[in-house]
């Protein structure tokens, strides 16, 4: 290429520098060295080649049609609007391998709560920043955003300026780490738990220092502390029973209530003791209001029972107590903001009665005659034996009557555990029959205490009744008895 024809006329090699690629349009077609070249007037120059270039950017690229629609999202609050949901194109399509893969979408708010709003937002990444792309952002409506795990206890006194005159309340709320209460919404994991109750105030007053929290994330505590002594500053703690949850109300002041003259208290004495019951009764010289018996098995006591009867005669009924054994008590009276104590006094629970009662739930009321446990009738029998002493336990039942013959030592097994495989398996079960020594001594049933709380034992027994091949069909039935006794020698006749 000896010469190379430019705008500038002729140019060797040697006279080129860098070339970019690019693009003229000529509009007078004379060449450089011809005369008049590139005198033209603008007017003929715009009448000559309108008219080509609206034609040329007629047939050019429109940008791209598509619709982008934000993801559903579920998450737990963190306390932004951030969203991991993933954007789609729901109208049009991508081109080549462009994509979406910057576009983000975000909740209107970040909000606990359910049906939020889902926005994406963006640009296609097209290599031209995103302009081959005419986008359209639907939303979406179904976003969630959940509480998370519960983290503490929010403490919430009725008042924060309490008087010595008047118990107060307190509510309990357990929030994750954000504040959100843990009641379970849009699909949460609600907080269930115990909690106890401490403060810091002199010599308070509790009247109920436990609570549940149940599916609804907070408890109420009604009327359950009484301040006794004018201070500032004072806190009521909650902390869990299991876990490490905790958390403190704010400051409470606490101000002197009435001046009023303590009760005197007198006549104080138990009566209609039995093996699990006995009520407190005691006299005020003047009307009392909150009227407490702390009682337990030892002088420390630890128990706490109530009446409120604006009254001079009070009486607290105790129960759920465990038979035989000595009780120490106290009664308080609070009239106004003055409490009166009595001394310690002690009374006996009277001796358990024996005797053993059950109630019976069908767990299976149809079987196959296949000779399996595991298809055959089940019962949960829940027994209540009076005496704590008789801790071993044997049963009995009459040959189930119906079409055919079906005998109880054959057909039966007791267990203390639910757990009908292992029978089939004989993992689990003893066996029974018509007469208490049919189950071994060795196999007598040892029972624990499903209810400390209350007198006696309580426990619970599982029948299981097989249905032999070739049985027939019917309804059938049987009679049964229960005997305990202080060891697993337990004797067939009385």
């Amino acid at each position: 290429m000896p010469q190379l024809i430019t705008t500038l006329g002729p140019k060797n090699k040697n006279e080129l520098e860098l070339i970019l690629p690019h693009e003229h349009i000529f509009v007078d077609l004379r060449t450089w060295d011809q005369p008049g070249y590139a005198q033209a007037e603008t007017s003929d120059v715009i009448r000559l080649m309108g008219p080509e270039l609206n034609r040329a950017a007629a047939a050019g690229i429109t940008a791209r049609p598509i619709t982008i629609t934000a993801g559903t999202d579920t998450k737990i609050y963190d306390n932004n609007t951030s969203s991991d949901g993933t954007s789609t194109v729901t109208s049009g399509s991508l081109a080549g391998s462009d994509t979406i893969a910057a576009i983000t979408q975000t909740f209107d708010t970040k909000n606990v709560g359910s049906g939020k709003t889902l926005t994406a937002a963006g640009v296609v990444t097209d290599g031209n920043g995103g302009a081959n792309y005419d986008v359209t952002f639907e939303t979406n409506t179904t976003g969630v955003i959940r509480h998370g795990e519960a983290n503490y206890f929010v403490v919430t006194p009725s008042t924060l300026n309490p008087t010595t005159a008047t118990p107060i309340s307190v509510t309990v709320t357990a929030v994750d780490a954000y504040g959100n209460t843990a009641n379970g919404a849009n699909g949460a994991e609600a907080y269930v738990g115990n909690f106890y109750m401490i403060t810091d105030a002199t010599a308070p007053t509790w009247y109920t220092q436990n609570g549940k929290i149940e599916n609804d994330g907070a408890k109420v505590v009604s009327n359950c502390l009484l301040f006794n002594t004018a201070e500032l500053g004072k806190t009521i703690t909650a902390n869990s029973h299991v876990g490490t949850l905790t958390g403190n109300s704010e400051d409470i002041d606490i101000a002197a209530g009435p001046d009023t003259t303590a009760p005197t208290i007198s006549s104080v004495a138990p009566s209609g003791i039995t093996n699990i019951a006995a009520t407190i009764s005691w006299a005020t010289d003047i009307a009392a209001t909150n009227n407490i018996v702390e009682y337990g098995i030892t002088s420390a006591l630890g128990t706490y029972s109530s009446a409120d009867s604006n009254a001079t005669s009070h009486a607290v009924a105790l129960s759920s107590l465990v038979a035989n054994t000595t009780y120490y008590y106290r009664v308080k009276s609070v009239a106004g903001g003055s409490t009166s104590t009595s001394q310690i006094l002690n009374f006996k629970t009277a001796a358990a009665a024996n005797g053993v009662s059950a109630t019976v739930q069908t767990l299976k009321s149809y079987a196959t005659a296949d000779g399996l446990y595991a298809d055959g009738w089940e019962f949960k029998f829940n027994v209540t034996v009076n005496n704590a002493s008789e801790g071993y336990l044997k049963m009995k039942f009459a040959d189930w009557a119906g079409a055919s013959a079906l005998p109880a030592s054959s057909t039966m097994k007791i267990s203390l555990v639910d757990d009908v495989e292992g029978v089939d398996d004989g993992d689990v079960g003893v066996s029974i029959g018509n007469l208490y020594a049919n189950q071994s001594n060795a196999n007598a049933l040892e029972l624990s205490d499903e209810d400390l709380s209350t007198g006696g034992i309580q426990d619970t027994i599982y029948v299981y009744v097989k249905v032999p091949v070739g049985t027939s069909g019917g309804s059938y039935s049987t009679s049964y008895g229960i005997k305990t006794g202080t060891t697993n020698a337990i004797a067939e006749a009385e």
